[in-house]
């Protein structure tokens, strides 16, 4: 081969990348605007609704943990039914439904009936289901295999920063009209959001409607397949119950060891932060280093956190600690699922086994909230205790898969 021809093929090379990054980079960053926006708009329906449950409506914080509860009811059941969704409609169209929803979160704030607040709440958490199966799947599909945990990662990353100055920009709102004010701001903005969607998100191409009369054949053959979807659910369901007896008890149980509200904020803060950090070094490791080993070590560092928090609850440092290590593993843990989705899943059927996800993801959240809740009072340790010995379960599946992979 003479030297022109060296020369020609190394510069197509990165040719070749720059066309292909092209193609695609210029719709991920208009995606992960869209959710950004999207999480600021209705961030604040998430973190409000008790305040405005006792300051407006006159109810007790019962009220309020019901209507989560409805949410993540409405939410699973909503999961579900979006994988089958998936099957007939473009990932766009899917992703445009959910954003339909976003007006929800701003009525709820200008309605002074508790039955009207319950009827938008659990309507809200059907919509909340159906987005966050959309956006997922519509990641998949946008960004390339081996990009996948880092596309998780920065999506993530763009909810948690996008929910986070929604908060602040409500906090200026309250202050100036109070909730009805902030409700108009809210759906105003969801309504803004919904025609940037329809602007900004690439339309499906032919070959994506193919796919789905592919997936309709595919269903009346066989549901799913089987084994690797229930390893997948497995791993999503069993870190989900942690998450949710820590995001319910930690907060209160490092008030409970120091006397000091500020350290239960605190915590809340350098948790949220680092979390971040950690998912983002996770998904580049995902992507990098793959899910065989890295989805145990996660696992294993929930229940490391699970064991270390029940024999930490007098000593305030070494629980702080091991709560920021339970989140960080939880969110790392997080970005690794779409991955696992994409490796081990048909494409046909993503959309399905999304769904199926996100409802293990609901039920589990709503399963550990109330198992923290029944049993704090009897033994503050023990919800901790028995959600790290159930994870173990949660490694053996993680290597099961793994080995699947590989072979």
């Amino acid at each position: 081969m003479g030297q022109g021809a060296v020369e020609h093929a190394g510069s197509a090379a990165p040719r070749r990348f720059a066309l292909a990054w092209s193609s695609w980079a210029s719709s991920f960053a208009a995606f992960l605007g869209l959710i950004f926006l999207a999480d600021l708009q209705s961030g604040p329906a998430r973190s409000l609704l008790p305040v405005y449950c006792e300051e407006v409506l006159q109810q007790a914080p019962r009220f309020s943990a019901a209507l989560v509860s409805a949410q993540l009811v409405c939410g699973a059941v909503a999961a579900v039914a979006a994988g089958r969704l998936s099957r007939h409609l473009s990932q766009r169209q899917l992703l445009l439904l959910g954003l339909a929803g976003g007006p929800l979160a701003g009525l709820a704030f200008q309605v002074k009936a508790g039955w009207a607040l319950a009827a938008i709440w659990s309507l809200y958490g059907l919509v909340r289901g159906l987005y966050t199966v959309a956006y997922q799947l519509f990641l998949l599909r946008l960004v390339p295999a081996r990009h996948v945990a880092l596309g998780a990662a920065l999506g993530a990353t763009g909810l948690t920063l996008g929910g986070a100055l929604g908060n602040g920009v409500a906090a200026w709102a309250l202050q100036r009209s109070g909730f009805a004010g902030l409700g108009q701001l809210m759906t105003a903005a969801a309504v803004a959001v919904f025609a940037l969607g329809v602007v900004l998100l690439p339309k499906g191409s032919a070959g994506e409607a193919e796919a789905r009369v592919a997936a309709r054949g595919v269903r009346r053959r066989a549901a799913l397949p089987g084994r690797a979807a229930a390893l997948i659910l497995t791993v999503r369901f069993l870190p989900t119950c942690y998450w949710g007896v820590a995001t319910l008890l930690l907060p209160l149980l490092l008030y409970r060891a120091t006397g000091a509200a500020s350290t239960a904020a605190l915590y809340g803060t350098v948790s949220l932060v680092f979390s971040a950090f950690c998912q983002l070094l996770a998904g580049r490791a995902l992507d990098s280093l793959g899910v065989r080993r890295l989805v145990p070590a996660f696992v294993a560092l929930i229940v490391l956190s699970s064991l270390g928090t029940a024999a930490a609850l007098t000593r305030p440092a070494a629980l702080f600690a091991a709560g920021v290590l339970g989140a960080a593993a939880a969110w790392s843990l997080s970005c690794a699922i779409p991955k696992l989705v994409s490796r081990a899943i048909p494409a046909e059927e993503q959309g399905h086994v999304l769904g199926l996800a996100h409802f293990a993801w609901n039920v589990a959240m709503l399963l550990g909230t109330q198992l923290a809740g029944a049993l704090v009072e009897r033994e503050p340790g023990l919800p901790f205790l028995l959600v790290g010995v159930a994870n173990v379960a949660a490694i053996w599946a993680a290597v099961a898969l793994g080995r699947g992979l590989r072979r």
